[in-house]
């Protein structure tokens, strides 16, 4: 974080408070609007009053989603210690000085409790406006941005079948992960980009005394911000001949591989990493699992499956309707800045009716405690997930606003203090009605959803414009066989991810049998 400096242009606003022993002997605290524009100081409450004081490096409005930096002083006495909270948003805090990403816009505080060497804390509330990005009066409509480059370029140039289904992350230095299928030789590939070239490596396959002959039914990719991966597949074990639940990292440059203890069976699955317990990787998936007293003899199941060291897995069954047809995960799995970990889910009223007779929603888990939201009642467009969408993408838009993209439309859910209580809007970009698959990807960036769509054989980037009407941007041309549309995979064949150090939205996609990057 920079320093601050007399010379620079801060906006500083001082609010007076009772002499110390006064402030030890009340508690008391202030509670202030604004920093006004002029740096004028609040009135003094009383003799020898000492002012805590909040210093901004930048200036102007305070706008949801910026990272403003603020630096607390105390000129009474030394400071030992400040301890940093606000009302929303995000805080990286390195002792008197903070950088927080402002919340939603409203009405948001800030408060710094200073501890000084004498003992006494002091502690200073500053209120202020957030508002969204200014939109200017009367822009033009303008186009989505661009991906990187005007052309693609081809991921794996060994001259192999790829199959069409990539996932793409960055780290936070910058680097991209991209992770395929190679249909040819049954291996899963993982390559990485330093901003010019791709560098492919094999996660796994056949080999000689070692290797598996990796599965098509899809893997999952999540990178940590120190370029860690994560990556979950299924592959044959060629020694014993059985389906075994696979998965991969690097740890000093080298894969380590590892078995997860659950049934082959299970056709969908993500990986969703902690942030708090260190990037800890959490499996999600569904598991065919035995029921009585039905007249279907088995069901689908949600489970978790954490890694909590080398080689141990703690499994869990989420059962939130035991007597029903069962619940199928359907799609990206991701925790918020809390540890709770969100799951999408579809359920199949009665497993011999088809997926047009279903229920779909989110659950959520911390710990032991498991909650569900259920969106069928309320929300019409997003019983479109089926057996041609088992995927639907989610990004978090902000404190407690979580983004789902499924089927032709986004969903906007305002998570409630309890998940039932939560409230949603749903937001088409596509005609329901139309004969493309819906396949696609969602980011939020720049404040906004950026969605990476598959209309035939374009691929578009959407995103609002100044005027909040979606704008459709053909960035490549995708082609792909007829897999996509006869078989259930839980793999898209377009994948978008943001890089962290230049803010562009970069997205994968298939085209003549590769996997391209733009």
């Amino acid at each position: 974080m920079r320093g601050f400096s007399l010379a620079q242009k801060y906006f500083r606003w001082s609010f007076r408070m009772l002499s110390l022993g006064l402030v030890m002997g009340l508690g008391l605290s202030a509670c202030q609007s604004e920093p006004p524009a002029d740096s004028a100081s609040l009135a003094q409450h009383g003799e020898n009053a000492s002012a805590l004081t909040l210093e901004r490096e930048a200036s102007g409005p305070y706008v949801t989603g910026v990272v403003e930096n603020f630096r607390a002083g105390w000129p009474a006495a030394d400071i030992t210690s400040v301890r940093w909270s606000a009302s929303g948003g995000k805080l990286e805090t390195s002792g008197e000085r903070v950088a927080w990403t402002l919340p939603s816009a409203g009405v948001a505080s800030l408060t710094a409790t200073v501890v000084t060497t004498d003992g006494a804390e002091v502690k200073g509330t500053w209120n202020f406006q957030v508002t969204l990005p200014a939109l200017a009066e009367n822009a033009p409509l303008a186009p989505a941005p661009a991906a990187a480059a005007a052309t693609a370029v081809a991921v794996d140039t060994s001259g192999d079948t790829i199959d069409p289904y990539c996932e793409l992350a960055f780290d936070t230095a910058g680097t991209g992960y991209l992770a395929y299928y190679n249909s040819k030789h049954d291996s899963l590939w993982l390559s990485t980009w330093n901003g010019t070239t791709w560098t492919p490596q094999l996660v796994d396959g056949p080999g000689f005394g070692t290797g598996r002959r990796v599965q098509l039914w899809g893997f999952a990719l999540a990178v940590a911000g120190d370029g860690t991966p994560h990556l979950v597949y299924q592959a044959v074990d060629s020694a014993a001949g059985t389906t075994k639940s696979f998965y991969a990292t690097r740890v000093n440059g080298n894969w380590v591989r590892e078995v997860i203890p659950v049934s082959s069976t299970f056709s969908n699955w993500m990986v969703a990493l902690d942030p708090t317990n260190a990037n800890r990787p959490t499996v999600v998936g569904d598991i065919s699992t035995p029921v009585t007293g039905q007249t279907y003899s088995s069901a689908h199941r949600l489970f978790t499956a954490t890694r909590t060291a080398a080689n141990t897995w703690t499994v869990n069954q989420i059962d939130l309707a035991p007597s029903s047809g069962g619940e199928e995960l359907a799609g990206e799995a991701l925790f918020d800045d809390g540890g709770t970990l969100y799951i999408p889910w579809l359920r199949k009223v009665n497993p011999d009716q088809t997926y047009t007779d279903t229920k779909v929603g989110l659950v959520t888990v911390k710990g032991t405690t498991v909650r569900t939201l259920d969106f069928s009642a309320k929300t019409p467009a997003i019983t479109r997930f089926s057996t041609k969408d088992i995927r639907v993408s989610l990004a978090w838009a902000g404190t407690k606003r979580l983004l789902i993209r499924s089927g032709y439309s986004v969903i906007d859910v305002a998570i409630g203090i309890s998940l039932s209580g939560s409230t949603w809007q749903e937001w088409d970009f596509e005609d329901s009605s139309s004969t493309n698959f819906p396949h696609g990807d969602l980011v939020w960036a720049d404040g906004k959803p950026f969605i990476a769509y598959a209309h035939g054989t374009s691929v578009e980037l959407i995103t609002p414009d100044a005027n909040n009407y979606w704008t459709y941007t053909a960035i490549g041309t995708s082609s792909y066989t007829s897999l996509l549309s006869t078989q259930v995979v839980n793999r898209p064949p377009v994948s978008l991810a943001v890089r962290p150090t230049t803010g562009q939205r970069h997205v994968c996609y298939p085209n003549n049998d590769n996997i391209m990057f733009q």
